[in-house]
């Protein structure tokens, strides 16, 4: 469980059951990290699970067993087109606190600025904080924190709203 025996790369279409396995575990383990549910996921097809591979989704590896994921989703009105989401990260509990989710990001951010994205965005639920500091580390800036954004079991959690640049300017120099 070094740093140096992970590997990381794009999971493409094909590889839906990969994808299906480390997704389903990551929103069995954390469920609360996630505005996704399992019961929404566990049941899909394995069509569906190869079609929603169109968004890029980063794995990372120790050996072939998938330990992390972390998707994009690229805006889509031609205006918006300079920017994406961050989605479903996920880094197995055996595996944190080692860079591995630096490592997906780090993919992650230079495929999105292969395509000619400028800026990252996510949210994050207010409650976990180890993943607001994790992306604070990585230069990701809050922008709002929006109160009930989430309602898991009847609770309103709020979001954080998060963005960073990938360009030579911050947004908000942009004008």
């Amino acid at each position: 469980m070094s740093p140096e025996n992970i590997s990381y790369r794009r999971i493409v279409a094909g590889e839906g059951n990969l994808f299906k396995q480390i997704w389903l575990e990551a929103l069995r383990s954390t469920p609360s990290s996630y505005a996704s549910v399992l019961q929404d996921w566990q049941d899909l097809p394995d069509e569906e699970w190869n079609r929603r591979l169109a968004d890029p989704v980063f794995g990372a590896f120790s050996g072939c067993d998938p330990i992390g994921l972390m998707g994009l989703i690229r805006k889509h009105p031609a205006k918006l087109r300079h920017r994406a989401v961050v989605v479903m990260a996920y880094v197995r509990d055996d595996y944190r606190r080692m860079g591995t989710a630096s490592g997906l990001l780090q993919h992650v951010s230079s495929f999105a600025k292969s395509e000619g994205i400028l800026q990252l965005e996510l949210c994050v639920s207010a409650e976990n904080t180890s993943a607001i500091e994790f992306y604070r580390r990585q230069h990701f800036s809050q922008l709002c924190k929006l109160p009930g954004g989430l309602v898991e079991d009847g609770r309103h959690i709020s979001e954080v709203q998060m963005l960073r640049a990938l360009g030579d300017k911050d947004p908000a120099e942009r004008g």
